[in-house]
């Protein structure tokens, strides 16, 4: 019978340890979210036919990751001039068309959302999204039905 060689029992120890455990759907998704730099450019607000305000704000995307997502979920805050936080709501993006490494602008549309001259828009990728919360975001779906490219 023939030994193995301790060079061989090496290499196969770090093939073996070196593959670790296999990135899973969530993780997958947050790495590909986590990879989008935003930056807002402007706001206004606008009023609709029945006169609920909308808040539209201009923001620049660029995607660093090797993946194109057709939907990116953002935290958008409204910020008074006291600093307090007056109203926060999530607003998913409509990035089809986009490709990765390259800058596109869009309009975040957030109803109910009304933004004073005084007051400041924070908007705001979050990192470690809960995998339940995830799971009702566009993006989630877009990587279940393979619309992620």
């Amino acid at each position: 019978m023939r030994r193995a060689t301790i060079p061989t029992i090496v290499l196969l120890a770090t093939v073996i340890l070196g593959c670790g455990p296999r990135e899973t759907p969530e993780q997958h998704l947050q790495r590909i979210r986590n990879a989008h730099e935003i930056t807002p450019l402007g706001y206004t607000t606008i009023h609709g036919e029945d006169g609920a305000p909308v808040t539209v704000v201009d923001l620049r995307i660029v995607d660093r990751s090797d993946e194109a997502l057709q939907h990116l979920t953002v935290m958008v805050r409204l910020v008074g001039p006291d600093g307090r936080i007056k109203a926060e709501k999530r607003a998913t993006l409509d990035l089809d068309g986009a490709r990765p490494g390259v800058g596109i602008q869009t309009a975040a549309r957030i109803p109910g959302m009304e933004a004073g001259p005084d007051d400041q828009i924070q908007v705001e990728l979050e990192t470690a999204v809960p995998d339940d919360l995830l799971h009702t975001f566009p993006e989630w779906k877009d990587l279940a039905s393979g619309n992620v490219s």
